[in-house]
């Protein structure tokens, strides 16, 4: 019988912080409340190579936020970002440079997870074919938050439909809404940890989970609620922890990189 999963570890690691008013994580809730909210990635060790997911903001943001991003984006939701939340640094921090990356997950293509891409060119990068469409010609009322800048190179797109696994134990999911292919990362039988679900921006905080709120940035916000729903289910019907994505008070409970991820 084939082993069910691949995965030796997990790493959480930190990519700064962006300053917003907190509405914009739960559907209007709290509208004038201004917060801190964290910028997560991920490597997953497995014994199919190394696998990142996301790659958090562009470095460049740290000596001219307005040329990165344009000033209006930079006003609106200001980054705070260093040297060591650069994703070079956090792989490095672990033992590992670009070359040692193997795939990259992308998530979605906003500009606060796709900021490091240019830095992993050997690197197979997985995208759901919607949000791959969408991001290289968004709408215009909803274009400002992809940045092909950040993207827009000569790397190995690959793009897939729905769930798929990727290696043994790890699963994209599509759980589109905040996005036209915004896709959760399922994982399965880490050492010490079970079965994880990365939500990524399908749930910004607890309280989406809690009180049934849509993200605040919303391409779709009747699919946004359903896929709350999806990965709520699936981690009931797997036994599974959900890590969201930009929940600062939840962050501060994890274990961060260098440490590996235990439940």
């Amino acid at each position: 019988m084939a082993k069910k999963s691949s995965i030796k570890e997990l790493y959480i690691m930190d990519g700064g912080l962006i300053g917003l008013d907190k509405s914009l994580m739960t559907g209007g809730k709290d509208q004038g409340k201004w917060i801190d909210i964290p910028i997560p990635m991920f490597l997953i060790i497995t014994e199919h190579g190394n696998i990142l997911v996301d790659t958090g903001m562009n470095p460049d943001i740290i000596e001219n936020v307005d040329e990165a991003w344009g000033k209006e984006l930079a006003e609106a939701v200001p980054p705070k970002m260093k040297k060591e939340n650069d994703v070079r640094e956090c792989i490095k921090k672990l033992g590992f440079k670009p070359d040692d990356i193997d795939i990259v997950i992308n998530t979605h293509f906003h500009h606060d997870h796709v900021g490091g891409n240019r830095f992993f060119p050997k690197a197979k990068f997985i995208t759901q074919v919607a949000e791959y469409r969408f991001a290289k010609y968004p709408d215009r009322w909803f274009g400002d938050r992809y940045l092909k800048k950040d993207f827009d190179y000569d790397l190995n797109y690959t793009t897939v439909e729905g769930d798929v696994e990727i290696v043994p134990g790890v699963w994209v999911v599509l759980a589109n809404g905040h996005t036209p292919g915004t896709q959760s990362v399922m994982l399965l039988d880490i050492p010490d940890a079970g079965n994880i679900i990365l939500s990524s921006d399908v749930i910004y905080m607890r309280e989406n989970i809690e009180l049934d709120l849509a993200p605040g940035i919303c391409w779709n916000g009747d699919l946004a609620v359903k896929s709350i729903y999806k990965l709520v289910g699936l981690s009931k019907l797997i036994d599974a922890h959900i890590i969201v994505s930009h929940d600062l008070e939840y962050w501060k409970t994890l274990p961060l990189s260098p440490k590996k991820y235990t439940r």
